[in-house]
């Protein structure tokens, strides 16, 4: 009875390893035709860019004429000049700006560029926006990128923002492109904070009256990291007031703004972060104290937070003490045998700032 049970129960186990093994041998195989036939695509994309990289190097440096072009076969081709073009850009630094323009107009790049857009997928419109963005000024350009800050993807109307930013596009201003990306995921991407950066220059009205309806922790510092970049000091007393917001993040961002304004007028509002519970705001604090210079206020500060809980506070602190020298270096020195930890940091720091002072060399023999 038992050995009756026992034979169609291994049939079973064996059908099923059979058939996991020939699962296993079909995935394989998949697998291994997927390598073989990208291993022969990216060899023929190779051989392609080599070609191009003849026929349009002679084009870029205006020695050739555009007619010698040929015209873009096929996705895979498009995709490997285009790739080209995108390296020797970057490479050369927009020694060939205009001349690329041309060829990308002669090579149909704007057209593929327009074909993408009307596609679905969510890569091939950001692809196209990317594409776009190296295209020479032209208003239908600009119509159909802008068209996609409307996009019900945030990915896409990033970048489709960034390619109008890259492009200075008449008509789209930051309050337009913050207008499509307030309240999405594409707020906290680095792509948003570069198309602020990029656009500040001469909009610190713009910004500050952004700053003000900004109810967002992201949005404030970003707005905040602007002001900075736009480098007008009349804005300092706005940013001043973020000194006091309930997000840690905005705190550290307004003391950096204040930073970089190099502005000295709100450094006591500054020094009572000293005692602030988080460790990047105090580090902000660290390096602002740092770049007042002198003043007494900041010496005071460097002081407290020379014997900070966190060691990138007290290297920070150390260090700009060490460049500054004087009475309150040498004392932090003559604190250093009870201290193992403030020791080595203040070795490291006259090891790079040398301060001239007697103390110094004593800790130094």
């Amino acid at each position: 009875m038992t050995q009756t049970l026992i034979e169609p129960a291994l049939v079973i186990l064996t059908i099923i390893a059979l058939t996991f093994a020939s699962v296993a041998v079909l995935l394989w195989c998949s697998l291994l035709l997927y390598r073989m036939r990208e291993n022969r695509r990216s060899k023929r994309r190779d051989q392609i860019a080599d070609r191009w990289l003849t026929l349009l190097l002679p084009a870029l440096e205006g020695g050739e004429s555009l007619a010698s072009l040929p015209r873009l076969r096929g996705r895979l081709e498009t995709e490997a000049v285009l790739g080209l073009l995108r390296d020797l850009a970057e490479r050369f630094r927009g020694q060939y700006r205009d001349n690329l323009h041309e060829v990308l107009k002669h090579i149909g790049a704007e057209t593929y560029g327009f074909r993408l857009l009307k596609r679905t997928s969510e890569t091939s419109r950001m692809r196209g926006c990317a594409l776009l963005a190296w295209m020479a000024p032209s208003a239908q350009v600009d119509e159909k990128l802008a068209v996609l800050l409307r996009d019900p993807r945030p990915s896409v109307r990033l970048e489709a923002a960034h390619a109008l930013t890259a492009r200075s596009t008449p008509g789209i201003s930051l309050q337009t492109i913050m207008t499509s990306l307030r309240g999405t995921e594409a707020m906290r991407s680095e792509r948003t904070r570069d198309i602020i950066r990029l656009m500040a220059p001469g909009q610190s009205p713009t910004l500050s009256w952004l700053l003000q309806s900004a109810t967002d922790a992201r949005e404030k510092t970003l707005l905040l990291d602007g002001l900075a970049v736009a480098g007008d000091f009349m804005y300092a007393t706005q940013v001043a007031t973020y000194l006091a917001d309930p997000s840690a993040k905005v705190r550290a961002t307004a003391v950096d703004a204040l930073e970089r304004l190099a502005d000295p007028q709100h450094i006591e509002a500054v020094a009572v972060l000293a005692r602030d519970p988080d460790a990047n705001v105090r580090l902000a604090v660290a390096r602002y104290a740092r770049s007042m210079r002198g003043d007494n206020t900041a010496t005071t500060v460097l002081e407290y937070l020379a014997m900070d809980r966190h060691f990138e506070v007290r290297r920070t602190a150390v260090h700009a003490l060490a460049t500054w020298g004087g009475r309150s270096w040498d004392h932090l020195v003559s604190m250093a045998p009870q201290d193992p930890l403030l020791e080595s940091i203040i070795r490291e720091a006259t090891q790079s700032n040398p301060p001239e002072t007697a103390t110094t060399t004593l800790l130094h023999a």
